[in-house]
């Protein structure tokens, strides 16, 4: 081979060596700032559009940014977020049946009235959420983080709360008669026409 046609593919090797080179070292800086602002319990600000729009054509964006996006009445049945940033997004009467969204993060997300039946939500954080009136009918809410959360009068019948985090959380009128509460931290929670397993608890109820 030519020399000056070695030293130009040389060249363009070295480019290549350096673009995927910029290019893990972006996907580093993302998991970085993402892993810092979860243990600091600060969303990331701003989504991604084009995460935006392959969540909308594909129903697949794991890992994709989408914070503070608009979903509201978004038809998501079946999609995967696997892992994803929702952090207050609006997500109202959205559509997330058979969704896959294990790890995500949905802190202080607006979910009212959404429906969530047999979605995957194990490991994920709902911190603060908004989940008035949700649908959660067998939701897999394993080891997942509900402090703080709204969840006045959601549907959580034969839903799997193994070890979730419900501390603090808003129970009023919520219906866990077939739940698997099972290791499940209830500390703080407010009760009032709570459908527990062992049957309603108005503890909290004003006289």
């Amino acid at each position: 081979m030519p020399r000056y046609e070695v030293l130009k593919q040389s060249g363009v090797d070295r480019y290549e060596r350096l673009v995927n080179k910029m290019k893990n070292m972006n996907r580093l800086l993302v998991a970085i700032v993402l892993i810092v602002s979860a243990v600091k319990g600060i969303p990331v600000s701003g989504f991604d559009e084009i995460d935006l729009r392959q969540l909308q054509i594909t129903k697949v964006c794991e890992g994709c940014n989408l914070t503070e996006s608009n979903l509201s009445e978004a038809r998501l049945s079946g999609a995967t977020l696997i892992g994803s940033n929702l952090s207050l997004a609006k997500l109202t009467q959205v559509d997330l049946r058979h969704a896959d969204l294990w790890g995500a993060n949905l802190m202080k997300a607006d979910l009212r009235g959404s429906n969530l039946s047999n979605a995957n939500f194990s490991f994920s954080s709902l911190r603060e959420c908004d989940l008035a009136f949700a649908n959660m009918f067998e939701t897999d809410l394993g080891v997942a983080n509900l402090r703080g959360a709204n969840l006045y009068f959601a549907e959580l019948e034969g839903a799997n709360l193994h070890k979730a985090n419900l501390r603090d959380a808003n129970l009023h009128g919520a219906d866990l008669s077939s739940a698997n509460l099972k290791d499940a931290i209830l500390e703080g929670a407010f009760f009032c026409q709570t459908k527990m397993p062992w049957g309603e608890d108005n503890s909290d109820c004003a006289e």
